[in-house]
This record gives structure tokens, C-alpha cells and sequence, in this order.
């Protein structure tokens, strides 16, 4: 069971975490460096929490839809967060798999497109507002399931 993420890293969106590493890459021409370079290692420790040993994965959450998320994991790895190792868990784990034979779907990779959960995963909780009655979208569909067209 994972634990719970960090409210440092939580309360950080995706823009302010986006923002950070590419302050950190580029340069802010603010002379911020070393403030960027400090919040990137903190994002880039904190995302171990969402680390899964068994799958070698990220999971996708800490608590709902904690799953095994194969997109998110290789975009981590893209953005050289968490450590070398877990790193090349993570694309070993995702080739080890094999790429399937054209039109067949395999548990990570199908027809050139990557899944964002392994299959036959599926979401389970697909709505976040209070007092939401909505489900999720049918397995096997883009948002839940699917294969994403990434490049």
C-alpha cells in the first residue's frame, strides 16, 4: 500500500510542477535557479511515494484508482524524475511485455499506441466532484483503458 503523497507535492499542479522542471532546464532569466533546482528535487523525491515495486510502475494516485500507471511512469522517466534504478524499472517492466504483432493488443502496447493503465485494468472512480452520480467511460475506451496515440 502506498503512502499517502506529500501535501508539498500535492498541492503542486501539474502546471507548477511543469513549470519547475522547465525552469529548471532552461532557465527562468530571473535568476532563480537554485530556488527551481531545490523544487524540482523535492518533486522528483516526492514521486517516490507513488512507486510500486511489485509492477515497477507509478501508480496513477495514492489512495482511489491507485493503479499501475504505464503513461504516467514512462513520462516520469522522460522527465528524469526519482532515481536511475527506478527508472530503468520502469522501461524494463514496460518491454518486457514485447510489442505485439499488428492488430493485436498487448497489456501495455497495441497497434503503435501505449496504454495508460496495464490491460485489463480498468478505472473504477472517474468522478471527483461532491455529489457526482457520473461513472466512468466504457472499458476499453480512451479515457479508461484505451490506447493512447503518444508521441
Amino acid at each position: 500500500m502506498p503512502r499517502p503523497v506529500d501535501n508539498n507535492l500535492r498541492n503542486n499542479n501539474s502546471n507548477n510542477v511543469m513549470h519547475t522542471i522547465l525552469a529548471v532546464q532552461l532557465g527562468d532569466g530571473l535568476g532563480n535557479t537554485s530556488l527551481y533546482a531545490s523544487q524540482a528535487d523535492q518533486i522528483a523525491r516526492a514521486i517516490d511515494v507513488l512507486y510500486d515495486p511489485i509492477t515497477e510502475l507509478f501508480l496513477a494516485a495514492s489512495h482511489d484508482n491507485a493503479l499501475p500507471d504505464v503513461w504516467g511512469s514512462l513520462y516520469a522517466v522522460a522527465l528524469n524524475l526519482s532515481s536511475p534504478a527506478r527508472q530503468q524499472g520502469v522501461v524494463k517492466t514496460v518491454l518486457s511485455q514485447g510489442v505485439p504483432d499488428s492488430g493485436e493488443d498487448g497489456t501495455y502496447l497495441g497497434n503503435g499506441q501505449l496504454r495508460h493503465l496495464p490491460s485489463p485494468l480498468a478505472w473504477t472512480r472517474c468522478c471527483w466532484t461532491p455529489g457526482c452520480t457520473g461513472g466512468c467511460p466504457p472499458i476499453g475506451t480512451y479515457q479508461n483503458g484505451g490506447y493512447w496515440a503518444t508521441r
